[in-house]
């Protein structure tokens, strides 16, 4: 494994901004990691909202595929000049030169964000599994790697990185389901839209009480998929295994989804800053 590549203090404090403002759980977690690996941790989930930053400023899907694209050749190493004056885009080009599997994975995420500039429905589960392992379960992968010897076992990382980025993403579908439905998309897969008595038509009808059925079969999803990666843990180091402390969160967000279902008609459930606080204290069980 590369020894671990340090980021500039403007780089880092930017991106500490940035995480800070657009994905405060994130920003929490990330406080309660090793030393070691708070830099990639903030370096990959800074890009992460820079990818939700373009996503949300672009209602036309060309354009937002443009400026994704200009991310990809960062990532390439083809906008060297560009990213030098740029405090995440120099990074991740610097990152993947040492790190040449970054520059796949990470390509490979840009490439499944391109679903969201789009009102192409979410078609299966097992096509949101594939999209929640691509956006989300890498993003625990590389740092799990990050903490990995030649000689570790990586399934049960890999395993736990999995199952994690589903039950995040579907923390994601579900707090956002008011605001993709209000564009016109269903990122819920159809067959839970099926399960729950929905038709597409009806579910782009206006969120009322016909919707929570549909809701619970996304809870569902992600209980199981938490329950799963939480299993995996038991099988990795403290070091490895505080990467997926997020996963304490998302069985609050879970459990309060599932008490009051109805919520998420009208917007994101909220959870106080005490209550993160004392879930990621605790880490995920």
């Amino acid at each position: 494994m590369p020894k671990p590549l340090e980021a500039r203090p403007e780089e880092f404090d930017h991106w500490l901004a940035l995480v800070r403002q657009s994905a405060p759980d994130m920003y929490l977690a990330n406080l309660l990691l090793p030393q070691s690996l708070k830099t990639p941790a903030f370096g990959l989930h800074a890009f992460h909202v820079e990818i939700g930053n373009v996503i949300g400023a672009n209602h036309e899907p060309l354009a937002g595929e443009i400026r994704l694209q200009w991310w990809r050749e960062v990532i390439e190493g083809t906008r060297e000049k560009e990213a030098a004056g740029h405090p995440l885009a120099d990074w991740l080009t610097r990152s993947c030169a040492q790190r040449p599997f970054w520059r796949k994975a990470l390509s490979a995420k840009l490439e499944a964000h391109v679903f969201e500039l789009y009102q192409d429905p979410m078609e299966s589960r097992h096509m949101l599994e594939g999209w929640c392992g691509e956006t989300r379960s890498v993003l625990f992968q590389l740092l799990a790697d990050e903490t990995l010897g030649l000689d570790d076992e990586a399934g049960p990382a890999t395993t736990a990185s999995g199952h994690a980025g589903c039950a995040t993403g579907a923390i994601f579908v579900l707090q956002n389901l008011a605001r993709s439905h209000a564009k016109g998309q269903c990122f819920v897969p159809l067959d839970l839209v099926a399960a729950a008595g929905l038709s597409v038509e009806q579910f782009l009808e206006p969120l009322g009480e016909q919707h929570v059925s549909l809701i619970k079969g996304m809870v569902d999803f992600g209980r199981e998929h938490l329950g799963q990666a939480i299993a995996a843990l038991g099988g990795l180091a403290d070091e490895t295994r505080s990467i997926y402390r997020p996963l304490a969160l998302t069985r609050a967000y879970l459990n309060s989804m599932q008490r009051t279902p109805a919520t998420l008609l009208n917007g994101p459930v909220e959870l106080s800053q005490i209550a993160r606080q004392w879930a990621l204290w605790r880490g995920p069980r």
